[in-house]
C-alpha cells in the first residue's frame, strides 16, 4: 500500500517538472517579447502586419522634411506599390524572378518625407524574409534581388526611383 502512494508522487512530480520547463521557456519568451515592444516604443518603430505584407514603420529623424506616418499612410503606399510595381520592375531584376513575384516574402521598413509643396513621400527599403528587418534601417552594398527599394508619392499616386540593389 505504501508503494502506490510514493509511485503516484513520483509520477506527479515527473509530469510537473515538465510543465515547470514548459512554464520558465514560455515565461523568457513573453520577457524578451516584452524587452522588444519596450525598445521599439522607446524608439517610435512600430510593427505593420497584414496579409502578404511584414514591415517596420521608423518614426521621422533628423532630417528637416522627415514626417511621422500613419497607418493609413503605409496602407496606401502600399496599394500604389503593388498595382504600379509590375511596370517598373521588368528586366531590372534579370535573370533571377522579378521582384513583384514575391512581394509577400519581403519585409518592408518605411520612412516619411514631405516635400516643399507638403506632398507625402515614403521610402520604402525591402529586404528579403530571413534577414532582420527590425533592426535598424537596413542597408546593403551587394543585396541582388534579396533587397531593394523604392519612393512613393503617396498624394500623387505614383512609384518612382526603383532601385534592385546590386545592379550593374
Amino acid at each position: 500500500m505504501i508503494a502506490r502512494p510514493a509511485l503516484l508522487g513520483v509520477t506527479l512530480l515527473c509530469c510537473s517538472c515538465g510543465k515547470i520547463a514548459d512554464w520558465r521557456m514560455q515565461r523568457k519568451i513573453d520577457t524578451w517579447n516584452r524587452r522588444v515592444a519596450e525598445y521599439e516604443a522607446e524608439n517610435g518603430i512600430w510593427k505593420v502586419t497584414a496579409p502578404g505584407l511584414k514591415g517596420f514603420v521608423y518614426p521621422a529623424g533628423i532630417e528637416s522634411q522627415a514626417t511621422n506616418l500613419l497607418l493609413t499612410d503605409v496602407l496606401m503606399a502600399e496599394h500604389i506599390l503593388r498595382t504600379q510595381l509590375p511596370l517598373l520592375d521588368t528586366v531590372i531584376t534579370y535573370p533571377a524572378p522579378p521582384v513583384r513575384w514575391k512581394l509577400h516574402r519581403y519585409v518592408r521598413q518605411y520612412k516619411g518625407f514631405r516635400d516643399n509643396d507638403g506632398h507625402l513621400h515614403l521610402h520604402i527599403n525591402a529586404v528579403w524574409d530571413d534577414q532582420p528587418g527590425d533592426k535598424g534601417w537596413t542597408g546593403m552594398k551587394d543585396g541582388g534581388n534579396l533587397y531593394w527599394q523604392v519612393w512613393v508619392d503617396v498624394d500623387n499616386g505614383r512609384l518612382y526611383r526603383f532601385s534592385v540593389n546590386g545592379e550593374a
